[in-house]
């Protein structure tokens, strides 16, 4: 949750612009994006593997400069084994990731969230592993990811339940939470959704221009 702290006079004019719309705008409280979750995800790519981990390690630069090479390698190279190992397009994790610790291993939240994908210590499934360790939170990340697209079967749900908890998503569907807490779960989820379909058009073009990759942030 820092990408949400460290924004919030941002959420706060989201809020404000939701708020002032009119009445005929449609509820913005719980709004479910579906996906083709059965897509053979390695067939998205029309390149090898090098390639897509050039343009995510270039990515993974450009917002975390002070890592060193060999952690950005390691990490572009579990996000695309991890992504094919549960069935998602790295592009997607690399969004994911980056709005949870944007590129930091060794991102801690105050509710004990840790790691590059900010895992939860209840759900990290390395025993005895270190939590802060590259590989295996990024396995134990993608692996409770992949639990929750199975349970819900659609994107928004599986990314607030990740990034709020289940509880706070049965409570968003039961429309006991309050409206800001809402639009915050909602801006949070989509603005993950919106990046990924950016990066995945940019990975095209980045085959002929790596700059335009870089700055879909």
């Amino acid at each position: 949750m820092s990408y949400i702290r460290k924004r919030k006079f941002a959420i706060i004019a989201a809020i404000l612009l939701f708020n002032c719309s009119n009445s005929n705008s449609p509820s913005i409280s719980y709004h479910r994006v579906d996906g083709n979750l059965n897509a053979d995800i390695r067939s998205l790519y029309e390149h090898n593997n090098q390639n897509l981990k050039n343009a995510i390690s270039l990515l993974i630069m450009s917002k975390n400069g002070d890592l060193p090479y060999n952690l950005v390698e390691k990490i572009s190279e579990s996000i695309i084994n991890y992504s094919y190992q549960y069935n998602f397009d790295p592009l997607f994790i690399t969004s994911v990731m980056y709005r949870e610790s944007e590129y930091n291993p060794f991102a801690l939240s105050p509710a004990g969230a840790a790691g590059l994908m900010q895992v939860m210590p209840r759900f990290f499934s390395k025993k005895g592993a270190n939590i802060f360790d590259i590989d295996s939170n990024i396995s134990s990340g993608v692996a409770e990811l992949a639990r929750l697209r199975d349970k819900y079967q659609n994107y928004s749900d599986m990314l607030m339940a990740y990034l709020g908890g289940e509880g706070l998503l049965r409570d968003l569907r039961r429309g006991e939470i309050s409206e800001e807490t809402a639009i915050l779960m909602n801006y949070y989820t989509y603005i993950i959704l919106i990046n990924y379909q950016i990066l995945s058009s940019r990975y095209r073009v980045y085959l002929n221009d790596e700059s335009s990759f870089l700055s879909m942030y």
